[in-house]
């Protein structure tokens, strides 16, 4: 059998490529070949990678997926070296391989994925569910029903690997290094980044996120405590699918390159902020927690209450403030990013606000 390659490009993606990925992994018998590829870039994201998707003819009618979605790395160089740099193909690429079986959520199906440490270099192939489900949309918002969905999602990621001593044997999951590097630079990015996004800010918030910012070295020992769960790192509508036929799950989690073990309320914190209009989220807040608490006890973690819960949903609230410093000013600039990136750091510094979160790491 001969073995698939590591991908850049668009064009590298053959019908002869296909043939040999699937084969690989089973997802098509050794007598079929793809004999045809009609292959785009896909989705309006992706600012951290290539998302393409596949259509695939076969010299047997159904002899594998009708279509199929690729991630290569990013085309934009900032991007790319990002990626690279912290970690965060390798991420996705064993989150994939290694987690998603542990792990009670819905991912799409892996068909192929190959990484190169060296270089960072990768490619994952995965199920196709865009036919069958619908892309969210944080600058929509959640719906009440997609927000009970998601954190019933929160509970089926975090509650079978609770603590589990699996984690801390993962390195790529407990290597804290790269997130010491990236809040390590926010102090040195605050005033670029409020060059960039300054004039869609009050004044009070600029203040928030200079204050804090300025103590972002000493709140990644606060954001990464215990108890230790897999966290996603970037839990926002855009990276989740909603299902609306058939067989399609009704929600469904992509993008798994900030995968690695996080507290609790990180996700939470980051949904919640992002994903949630400020006042509803506001009013809704507690029961919300209190939803997503009651969750992990009827799923077996009983140590977990309430006071616990938001003690880790306020030190998670520092995550996505300092998160925006960190990475908005570096990653690929495009219309719907600034206006994401808008909606997401008034949702961050209001959560920030709200939690006190300035006195956790000592800011005035």
């Amino acid at each position: 059998m001969t073995m698939a390659d590591l991908t850049d490009t668009i064009d590298e993606l053959t019908p002869a490529w296909f043939t040999d990925a699937l084969r690989e992994t089973g997802s098509l018998a050794p007598d079929s070949e793809v004999i045809g590829v009609d292959a785009h870039r896909f989705g309006v994201g992706g600012q951290l990678a290539t998302v393409v998707r596949a259509e695939l003819e076969y010299s047997n009618p159904n002899a594998g997926p009708r279509s199929v979605i690729v991630k290569q790395p990013s085309v934009d160089e900032g991007s790319r070296q990002m990626g690279i740099g912290l970690g965060m193909y390798l991420s996705e690429i064993r989150f994939y391989e290694d987690v998603a079986h542990r792990v009670g959520i819905t991912v799409p199906h892996r068909h192929w994925s190959r990484l190169d440490p060296q270089s960072g270099r990768f490619t994952l192939v995965i199920e196709d569910l865009s036919g069958r489900a619908e892309p969210g949309d944080m600058l929509v918002g959640a719906t009440d029903e997609q927000i009970r969905a998601v954190l019933a999602e929160v509970v089926k990621l975090q509650a079978p690997l609770w603590n589990d001593p699996w984690l801390l044997d993962q390195q790529w999951m407990t290597d804290l290094t790269p997130s010491r590097m990236l809040f390590g630079a926010v102090p040195h990015l605050i005033e670029s980044f409020i060059e960039r996004f300054g004039d869609r800010l009050p004044v009070e918030d600029l203040d928030l996120i200079r204050a804090v910012g300025q103590h972002s070295p000493e709140a990644v020992d606060l954001i990464w405590s215990p108890p230790f769960v897999v966290g996603h790192g970037d839990f926002r509508l855009d990276n989740m699918i909603f299902g609306h036929r058939g067989e399609a799950p009704p929600v469904c989690l992509l993008d798994w390159q900030t995968c690695g073990i996080a507290t609790p309320g990180l996700d939470v914190a980051v949904f919640l902020s992002t994903c949630v209009d400020i006042e509803r989220r506001r009013s809704q807040e507690k029961d919300l927690l209190c939803a997503w608490v009651d969750g992990l006890a009827a799923a077996g973690v009983t140590d977990f209450g309430f006071e616990a819960a938001y003690t880790s949903y306020r030190v998670a609230s520092l995550y996505p403030l300092l998160m925006c410093v960190a990475t908005a000013t570096t990653l690929e600039q495009t219309d719907r990013g600034d206006r994401m990136w808008a909606q997401v750091i008034a949702g961050a510094v209001a959560l920030a606000r709200d939690t006190d979160a300035a006195a956790l790491v000592g800011a005035d």
